[in-house]
């Protein structure tokens, strides 16, 4: 059974239809890429399948379980946790205080005014071996404002994976980085726990078709292909939605 089953999804907003009976499914510690024009409706289906909209039509199951209606939160308790385009750390605290307090969300301990001091340091212990793992041991006291652009990517995906997901929707998570900060932050994710699903939106092919299993190809809200990096090179409707571009891929 796959963990995530996205199936016959459609999303209309007034009469603009921006999803059309959209299919696929994700299998536990698997990578599937998600490419597609812009305007294609990849952070659409993000949002309908992380709960920030409701599908016109259509069901989203996770872990067997009917997940269409049920609350971004919810979602994440189970699971199942996105980043975003635009950065959401805060910059004004410190690396180590930017993940513990994902451990401690995590941890049901949230942000409480008064947490115990055991919660306090399990969470910062935790905060301190994902730093490490990342190679950002030596800042983490370090506020997050004062780190490269691409530093702070890869602490938006550590707060991510500090909330023990099953399955990480990364939106764009290499944008504006330097191929070998891309390539770094999904390694990151991989050496994580093998057993994390992963859905990635990214433009840069070489890095989708580097690290994916299976890939998805949206164009115009509608699912055109779904198979393997090899079979969408070859596909024509994939190669051109992008312009050749993905002939170019390596």
């Amino acid at each position: 059974m796959a963990m995530l089953t996205v199936d016959h999804i459609g999303k209309s907003f007034g009469g603009l239809r921006v999803l059309s009976d959209v299919t696929f499914d994700v299998n536990e510690g698997e990578v599937v890429g998600l490419i597609g024009p812009n305007g294609a409706g990849k952070t659409t289906l993000f949002n309908v399948i992380t709960g920030f909209l409701t599908p016109n039509h259509g069901t989203v199951m996770f872990d067997g379980r009917d997940i269409t209606r049920l609350a971004p939160n919810a979602r994440v308790r189970a699971g199942l946790v996105r980043t975003f385009q635009k950065s959401m750390v805060f910059p004004d605290l410190s690396l180590r205080e930017n993940i513990a307090l994902a451990v401690r969300a995590r941890n049901s301990a949230g942000y409480r005014l008064r947490p115990a001091a055991r919660e306090l340091a399990e969470a910062d212990a935790t905060a301190d071996a994902l730093l490490a793992r990342a190679r950002l041991g030596e800042r983490a006291g370090d506020k997050v404002c004062n780190l490269s652009y691409g530093d702070q990517r890869i602490v938006d995906v550590l707060i991510s994976l500090a909330m023990a997901p099953r399955l990480l929707l990364l939106d764009e998570p290499t944008a504006g980085l330097a191929r070998e900060e891309g390539e770094r932050l999904i390694e990151i994710v991989r050496q994580h726990d093998s057993r994390t699903a992963i859905v990635l939106i990214a433009h840069d092919l070489d890095i989708v078709f580097g690290t994916s299993n299976r890939v998805a190809v949206l164009d115009l809200g509608r699912m055109i292909a779904f198979d393997t990096p090899a079979a969408i090179r070859a596909h024509a409707g994939a190669r051109a939605a992008y312009l050749g571009a993905l002939a170019e891929a390596t």
